[in-house]
């Protein structure tokens, strides 16, 4: 029986799978029956194809063979199952398992718990999690980790405090992972004294935050405002000489610029490159966007244009924030000569730049050049949304162009882009 288990091993990455079905063929021809290891390895290789089928057949064709599946044997297919998104079938597979007398071990339980976790159903992930202590099967930490994962995941993370406190309760400490995903939650949920702590709980008793940590901290500290204590968090890590890369820096020149500070920001901006961190096209997105929310709009053109000095192309963003703050400020002319200068660069603007410029010419009256740039949007590729189609249909209504207003309304109903009871508003 060695010889042939050990040709089967080879064929662990093996990608003509024909080639297995042919050995255990030949096996049987030569009076040999292939034992649970055989088959384990066959079923190991046919699921990580994601061949489910066929791991199938192979599981019936083994019980056929009179060679009984042991726990590896169902493990394998659950994983599989899971890492398909078919949880059901695992579920009932795990049934099977239990009925055929073999009770499921951490690797298994931990696998369905993963694949549940994975289609957003924590509670029945929880209720095996349950069942799985009170079969007297200990969870180990990556079953802890997963579960906490998926709570945070669908943002309940109350949930996952608790388990992270069980966790350590049952001797398992959260990774540095775990931890950062955990206080990322904590974040998004608006519980910044919570993220906080447990931030500050990784810097006394470990493990220590890593740069991902600390960019998390610094990013949702600046959102909330807190910028003294993002402050010290940034010069915290530099001090325990972890890199500071443009992530940190962009958060927290967006945080300064977010809470009226845009001239520490620049500051902030210029030391940057001072300290060999190059600033990319987020970082000078974030300062033009401040320049041209504070109507410092040639400022903005200036920013523009280093940006180009230094190699880098300005994005969809770039041009919608200049092209937004050069339409509130009725600089209608510059804002159509800059959105043609960037497709003449290769940059196509979004709808919302579009969008930003027919509503200037809408207000002023100009319909007849709103109507022109709708025009030229799917020329270039620019699908027009909602918004588009709204503000065109509101200005033609008000100056009598019903025809085509309604003609609008018919292509907008067309594309799915309205309801009848917003048609009934509009024509109203």
């Amino acid at each position: 029986m060695a010889t042939p288990n050990l040709k089967t091993d080879g064929l662990g990455n093996e990608r003509d799978l024909c080639r297995i079905y042919s050995l255990l063929a030949e096996m049987e021809e030569m009076g040999i029956h292939p034992n649970v290891f055989t088959y384990n390895t066959l079923i190991k290789t046919v699921s990580s194809k994601c061949k489910i089928e066929e791991a199938h057949e192979l599981l019936h064709k083994m019980r056929k063979s009179h060679c009984i599946p042991n726990i590896v044997t169902y493990t394998i297919l659950i994983d599989a199952l899971c890492k398909k998104g078919r949880v059901d079938e695992a579920l009932v597979l795990l049934a099977q398992m239990i009925q055929d007398g073999i009770l499921p071990n951490t690797i298994s339980y931990s696998a369905l718990i993963n694949g549940l976790c994975k289609v957003d159903r924590e509670d029945e992930a929880l209720g095996l999690f349950v069942g799985m202590r009170n079969s007297h099967c200990s969870p180990n930490s990556i079953t802890y980790s997963t579960l906490i994962h998926g709570f945070i995941k669908v943002k309940r993370v109350n949930e996952a405090l608790v388990l992270v406190c069980k966790m350590i309760q049952d001797g398992y400490f959260p990774n540095t992972y775990t931890y950062t995903i955990l206080i990322d939650g904590l974040f998004k949920a608006g519980k910044t004294e919570e993220a906080y702590n447990v931030f500050v709980q990784m810097t006394e008793f470990g493990p220590f935050p890593d740069q991902v940590t600390f960019n998390v901290v610094i990013n949702g500290l600046c959102k909330y405002g807190q910028m003294d204590k993002a402050w010290e968090c940034f010069h915290n890590m530099s001090r325990k000489g972890l890199q500071l890369n443009v992530v940190t820096y962009n958060f927290l020149i967006a945080g300064l610029c977010q809470s009226n500070r845009a001239r520490k920001a620049f500051t902030l901006f210029s030391q940057m490159e001072e300290r060999g961190c190059l600033p990319n096209v987020v970082t000078y997105n974030i300062l033009i966007c401040a320049l041209c929310r504070t109507g410092h709009i040639s400022k903005a053109f200036q920013m523009l244009e280093i940006m180009r000095i230094k190699g880098l192309k300005s994005d969809a963003v770039t041009c919608n924030t200049i092209i937004s703050g050069l339409c509130k400020t009725g600089d209608l002319a510059n804002a159509r000569l800059l959105l043609n200068k960037i497709l003449d660069e290769g940059t196509v603007p979004d709808v919302e730049a579009y969008n930003c410029l027919i509503n200037g010419h809408c207000k002023i009256g100009e319909i007849d050049e709103a109507l022109k740039l709708f025009k030229s949007m799917e020329m270039v590729g620019v699908t027009p949304n909602v918004v588009t189609y709204t503000t065109l249909i509101d200005t033609l209504c008000k100056e009598d162009k019903l025809d085509i207003a309604l003609s609008m309304l018919d292509e907008m109903k067309a594309k799915g882009l309205v309801s009848n009871d917003i048609a009934l508003s509009i024509t109203n």
